[in-house]
């Protein structure tokens, strides 16, 4: 059976968009993603926008699901259902990796440094042996 959410009341629904963006930021914040300004005058006046297109364009900007935007609450993913994990380390950094990701403060330097680490060489490996009738190939 489907669990029924309840939708923010337009005060939580302000809160938690300040507590992603940060409030003396949040017009300047609207007009570098191209929502329009009324949206967050609508939004500071304390009424949630009802247009579905504007609050999918807020989800967007806030780089969060229409889910979380409504309701606070997120469907979340198991990633050890998607990675397997080599080690309890691995997953341990994983997982910070994944909450600074969500982070919007520190999203963007976290994406630049995995961009330069990728073109870091990677050590060259030897290719596991391949058996072809009994013979041991390392080509």
């Amino acid at each position: 059976m489907h669990d029924k959410k309840s939708i923010l009341t337009p005060e939580a629904f302000k809160n938690q968009i300040v507590r992603r963006i940060g409030h003396e930021k949040l017009f300047s914040w609207a007009n570098e993603k191209g929502i329009k300004r009324w949206v967050i005058e609508t939004i500071e006046k304390g009424k949630i926008p009802e247009k579905h297109e504007h609050l999918v364009a807020l989800a967007q900007a806030l780089e969060v699901s229409l889910d979380w935007l409504l309701t606070g609450e997120d469907q979340a993913v198991n990633v050890e259902g998607i990675v397997p994990f080599q080690s309890p380390e691995e997953r341990e950094y994983l997982e910070k990796l994944l909450e600074v990701l969500r982070n919007p403060n520190t999203k963007r330097a976290i994406q630049e440094n995995i961009d330069t680490f990728l073109k870091v060489p990677r050590p060259e490996v030897d290719p596991l042996p391949v058996k072809k009738k009994g013979v041991v190939n390392h080509s």
